[in-house]
């Protein structure tokens, strides 16, 4: 960070905090909270340039930056017959983008947008996931057991 007005604003938030801290002191707040109180302002007073940087951010809007997905690059026809083993794996990235997760619960089980659209978080998805290709392993066991059996 070579912005020196931001290193003075933060400075200046430091300064805000610390006086807030004897008003806080002042009227009796509990000890513990007194205590983490100056921990987070001792922390803060101990970050370096970069770690200033990370908490008060850049110039540049949070448009610029540059979100890291680990999406792996496959057709949706590979999609398609991706077999549920592998299905679980994916899901086990934490990086993977909800679009990703989407188009895969798609093109591999085809869920329709309108129902994806009802699964607020990304957890939720991935939670989804995890019951389609538990459901398509149980089908695959009735199917085969229904093989076997002579009529």
């Amino acid at each position: 960070m070579n912005d020196p007005t931001r290193i003075d604003a933060f400075a200046q938030v430091i300064r805000i905090l610390e006086r807030n801290l004897r008003y806080l002191e002042s009227i009796g707040l509990e000890p513990a909270t007194i205590e983490a109180y100056k921990k987070t302002i001792s922390y803060l007073k101990r970050q370096t340039k970069e770690g200033i940087e990370n908490i008060v951010g850049s110039r540049r809007g949070a448009s610029t930056r540059v979100k890291r997905s680990m999406d792996p690059e496959m057709s949706d026809q590979e999609l398609s017959v991706l077999p549920g083993d592998q299905v679980e794996a994916l899901l086990s990235l934490p990086k993977l983008s909800r679009k990703f997760l989407e188009r895969l619960a798609t093109v591999r089980f085809g869920v329709s947008p309108g129902a994806l659209s009802s699964l607020r978080s990304r957890n939720a998805l991935v939670d989804k996931l995890h019951t389609l290709v538990s459901h398509e392993r149980t089908h695959d066991a009735i199917s085969r057991t229904t093989a076997r059996t002579p009529r």
